[in-house]
């Protein structure tokens, strides 16, 4: 239950948006919360599907970082799981009319209420990424160093996407931005819908995009939420 007390520590702020973001997921896709949430490997794990899990979170005006430790340790769960995907919810930042500048999240939202609330009305896209397509692209794109944690002053070598090489995957362009990577465009299917969702007393709506290779979309026995992105319409969890 979010907390109307002021979150005043960073790294419990930090969480508790990660964890918006992950339960987000869960809903979404169903699986279960790994122990491993929080750090270097996978949030989510889809033993139905055989498949791993990575949650991100990122402002509109910002770059989507995931560092090549981050993207080593996702692979490696390959050796045991037959997926690995990311899924990325991107959110506005909100803009200070006083300071007529774009301001970071805890300027305008300090309570666990606050933060739900704000996410869940400026929420705009979520992005399903297969993980070897992170893998290619941090073997083409230019590394960038991080900082690691913003203190201990250890430099991490990091993939750093914006918005632009994200939705180049699900534009219609695929198949030419794959085959420069080195992939298999048949391989891989884009899905794209809408999504309306009732999530920790907020009504989301937002879109969901991605491309993952097309065993992810094998049939089940029982619907999920793979399949059901693949109907027409809305989709309403």
């Amino acid at each position: 239950m979010a907390t109307k007390k002021p979150i005043n520590d960073r790294e419990a702020r930090a969480r508790f948006v990660a964890n918006f973001f992950i339960d987000l997921a869960l809903l979404l896709i169903g699986g279960v919360r790994r122990e491993s949430a929080h750090t270097n490997g996978p949030d989510i794990t889809i033993y139905s599907r055989g498949a791993v899990v990575e949650v991100k979170g990122f402002q509109h005006t910002n770059f989507l970082r995931v560092t090549h430790q981050q993207v080593d340790a996702y692979l490696r769960e390959l050796n045991v799981f037959s997926q690995a995907w990311a899924i990325v919810f991107r959110y506005s930042r909100p803009w200070s009319k006083k300071h007529n500048r774009y301001v970071g999240l805890f300027r305008v939202a300090r309570t666990g209420e606050a933060i739900n609330q704000y996410i869940s009305q400026h929420l705009l896209s979520c992005h399903l990424i297969d993980l070897t397509v992170l893998k290619a692209l941090r073997n083409t794109h230019e590394t960038s160093y991080e900082v690691e944690n913003g203190r201990t002053g250890r430099k991490l070598e990091s993939l750093r996407l914006g918005l632009h090489t994200l939705e180049n995957f699900t534009n219609g362009g695929h198949k030419e931005q794959l085959a420069k990577l080195g992939l298999n465009p048949t391989q891989f299917r884009v899905v794209k819908r809408r999504v309306h969702v009732h999530f920790r007393d907020q009504d989301l709506s937002f879109l969901i995009q991605g491309l993952i290779q097309k065993q992810s979309l094998a049939a089940r026995p029982v619907p999920t939420f793979f399949d059901d992105i693949e109907q027409p319409g809305v989709l309403h969890l």
